[in-house]
């Protein structure tokens, strides 16, 4: 978000407020929402803002901070759940735990070295969901996700939501595959 989205801000927090029937934010919580947002575009914390509304734990609460962030960015998988993605590859976090965790451990099935795989994973987790996030997969990650069949601009666990789009992205991924029809 940037100045220009704090009035639109301010409109979504008093809409939420008047909901949960809370009185108005005070000028210096509301800052602290938007410090604490800010790096996420306005049209994702709307997103995350509905998301809180829906969901049927924690959106019979007003949501703090953290509620929205993990509607935006999701929430850590557990190493199974990790295992699971990089089985799967159909999600661009699923492509990227496929690539740390060895096609070789991932069919011999070795609890312990999967287990290892996913816990390199889920450090890298972060750093994953930024690139994701900011667009800023490398053109050999995007190369991977399109020979999976994955679209390096979705959701990237299938759970959060999806980055905004980014048109430098869009067309690196269009040469990318571009440069793979033609390898074929």
């Amino acid at each position: 978000m940037n100045k220009e989205d704090l009035n639109n801000f301010q409109q979504t927090m008093d809409n939420l407020c008047q909901l949960y029937g809370r009185q108005l934010l005070r000028e210096n919580e509301l800052d602290m929402y938007f410090q604490t947002l800010w790096e996420y575009p306005f049209n994702q914390i709307k997103a995350a803002v509905n998301a809180h509304l829906r969901d049927t734990s924690e959106g019979q609460f007003f949501p703090k901070p953290a509620n929205l962030i993990r509607h935006l960015e999701g929430k850590t998988p557990t190493t199974d759940e990790i295992i699971v993605m990089a089985q799967l590859k159909n999600t661009p976090a699923g492509v990227m735990c496929g690539t740390q965790i060895s096609s070789f451990d991932l069919r011999a099935g070795n609890p312990v070295c999967l287990k290892q795989g996913a816990e390199a994973c889920l450090r890298l987790w972060r750093q994953w969901q930024n690139k994701s996030r900011d667009g800023s997969f490398e053109a050999r990650e995007i190369d991977l996700m399109l020979k999976h069949g994955v679209d390096p601009t979705g959701s990237f666990d299938g759970l959060q939501i999806p980055p905004t789009f980014n048109h430098e992205l869009a067309t690196l991924i269009e040469n990318r595959k571009k440069l793979l029809e033609e390898k074929k």
